[in-house]
């Protein structure tokens, strides 16, 4: 990937090193891409809030058991689903940014109960439940905690989060920093290799997925837990859940793949599919019920989201075309075959999306006007080019493919 001929006409520097403090080397073009790749998609996924510690653990939990949990399974749990979430960035980042548009505008909707937009992403995530454990999560439940919810503030929620600003300023720097760099070698003349090209798009994509989930509380362990009928919450450590529904365990739900799926496109979950007053863990594409999605106008707002997917997924292919410049600030390819394939695969990953842009808007306002056409069908198309885009992206020649 990161091998090139050296571009006409620059001086002989450039196709041989004698001083390796002032040259560019494999191991300092690799770490940096990695490390930004790194900083930018590890940092950017918020997973939600996992079932309360008494209901994995079960009713009663032994010692041995307890300690388990404590020194391994509680970390490879939040680990675990940080993970799944990574590689999903990893193959589709547009449908991740979708995803963190969704939940910014249902954040957002929340704000109706006079809370802040932390609180409602933590209720997209899972972070309140009532007393037997079930989250918060649809308009009908939160009526019942309205009083509770107001009364917890915003610093306690922050408290759970396990990564201050701090972080997240370093990880945001970290991928500025990389694009400026990119920008500068590119006024030197240096040229950029198919592996830098592939760390600017995850950076450009994966930054306003960040600016969006900026609020988002990351990797909480323990929800907050508000007693209905009282006029101010109460703030229970999940350990001492003593009602009747967490003195069994719990077996995990495995949703079919084909719901994760359509959930992750934008789809909202029935109540055949997930029912919060009966089920413990938030699915991982969660952003609201599919009855407040009917009974609301949020639902109308959430599905702008797909068309800032596809804008995505244009500025997703349109870096890939900077490969076009290929000698002239960028590191040409070995042969025109792999030339000419990059530029195809370009003109598809920016042609398609801007025809489905114009498609999804038309459909959309027809929606808007005849109410005819459901939103499933926009979120579908959009979403099933956004998972496939990386594919398409792909060189065959994998050493010098864009991704």
């Amino acid at each position: 990937m990161l091998a090139h001929y050296p571009p006409q006409g620059l001086p002989p520097a450039y196709g041989s090193c004698d001083n390796f403090g002032n040259c560019r080397t494999l191991f300092g073009i690799t770490w940096g891409s990695l490390v930004s790749v790194f900083a930018c998609v590890w940092i950017s996924v918020h997973p939600n809030v996992p079932a309360p510690t008494s209901i994995r653990l079960g009713r009663p939990s032994t010692w041995w058991r307890r300690a388990k949990w404590e020194l391994f399974d509680s970390h490879w749990t939040s680990t675990a689903a940080r993970l799944r979430l990574m590689l999903v960035a990893l193959l589709a980042p547009e449908l991740i940014f979708g995803f963190a548009a969704r939940q910014f505008i249902i954040a957002g909707y929340f704000a109706k109960y006079n809370i802040s937009r932390t609180h409602g992403f933590f209720i997209c995530m899972g972070g309140f439940v009532d007393e037997d454990g079930h989250p918060l999560l649809t308009t009908a439940q939160l009526r019942k905690h309205r009083d509770g919810l107001a009364c917890i503030p915003e610093a306690e929620i922050l408290d759970k989060s396990k990564v201050d600003t701090l972080s997240k300023t370093f990880a945001s720097l970290q991928g500025l920093w990389f694009i400026v760099q990119c920008g500068a070698q590119t006024v030197q003349g240096l040229p950029l290799t198919a592996l830098e090209i592939s760390t600017l798009v995850f950076v450009v994509v994966n930054v306003p997925t960040y600016v969006l989930w900026w609020q988002k509380p990351l990797q909480v362990q323990t929800p907050i837990i508000l007693m209905a009928r009282a006029s101010e919450s109460t703030f229970v450590h999940t350990s001492s859940f003593e009602s009747e529904s967490t003195r069994c365990r719990t077996k995990k739900n495995r949703r079919p793949l084909w719901t994760q799926f359509r959930a992750l496109l934008g789809a909202c979950y029935d109540g055949s599919q997930y029912n919060p007053r009966a089920e413990y863990p938030v699915p991982t594409f969660w952003h609201m019920s599919y009855e407040d999605y009917l009974t609301s106008d949020t639902g109308t707002r959430t599905d702008r989201a797909i068309l800032a997917q596809l804008a995505i997924s244009v500025l997703f292919g349109a870096i890939h075309c900077t490969g076009w410049l290929s000698g002239a600030f960028f590191a040409p390819f070995p042969t025109t075959t792999e030339f000419s394939l990059w530029r195809i695969s370009s003109l598809v990953l920016v042609g398609i999306p801007a025809t489905l842009m114009i498609f999804c808007s038309l459909t959309y306002m027809y929606n808007q006007r005849n109410d005819l056409v459901s939103a499933d069908v926009v979120n579908f198309v959009g979403g099933a080019w956004l998972f496939l885009s990386p594919v398409l992206s792909q060189n065959p020649d994998l050493s010098y493919g864009p991704l």
